[in-house]
């Protein structure tokens, strides 16, 4: 995959993607310096582009670094 991959994937689809929870998903977005942030997609609704998550990953894998939000 790559950063260009435009294809939105909505909350539970973004964590599932990531291997994490929901939660952890809008953990990581407020607190872990260029994790991708969402696009709101109507009033209630919001996703994140597949191609940016796919991107952080490998980024962080590529710099060994873990994705803890503790340290």
């Amino acid at each position: 995959m790559s950063e260009t991959d435009n294809t939105i994937l909505r909350p539970r689809d973004a964590a599932a993607f990531q291997g994490v929870s929901k939660v952890t998903l809008y953990i990581w977005e407020k607190r872990l310096p260029g994790f991708p942030r969402r696009i709101a997609l109507g009033p209630r609704a919001v996703g994140w582009r597949r191609g940016e998550l796919a991107a952080w990953v490998q980024k962080r894998a590529e710099a060994n670094l873990s994705p803890s939000v503790n340290g």
